[in-house]
């Protein structure tokens, strides 16, 4: 499972690393921001699950998890904020939500139901 995470910091960073690789066994690969990512999904590198912190990205986490539904429509995309505005505007385009703080049972719990849909589709 290809894993990439966009704008957490500090804590929520280490956490997220840390359960990333414990349910899923693989390292993540880390965006700091939003052209990076959408530079890299852009040029072809697909990825299966993208954690995206809409507080933190540099110009806008609900544009770039808009532009990265398009590029890639298959790809599950969880969304991380301390609060839920500005959720009406991207529901159709997040799997998931998380309400920060985010804790390494919640990510598990997140990577394992992925892998299951992610196989289930692939039957």
């Amino acid at each position: 499972m290809n894993i990439a995470t966009l704008g957490p910091k500090g804590q929520d960073v280490v956490v997220l690393a840390q359960a990333c690789r414990h349910a899923s066994g693989q390292e993540i690969k880390e965006f700091s921001s939003n052209v990076s990512i959408l530079h890299e999904v852009k040029g072809g590198n697909k990825f299966d699950l993208i954690f995206v912190d809409i507080d933190t990205s540099d110009s806008g986490g609900i544009p770039t998890i808009i532009k990265l539904a398009q590029y890639q429509p298959s790809t599950l995309i969880v969304a991380i904020s301390q609060h839920n505005l500005g959720l009406n505007n991207i529901v159709e385009y997040i799997w998931k939500f998380i309400i920060k703080p985010i804790s390494v049972a919640e990510i598990k719990s997140i990577i394992v139901k992925a892998q299951q849909l992610l196989a289930a589709q692939l039957i």
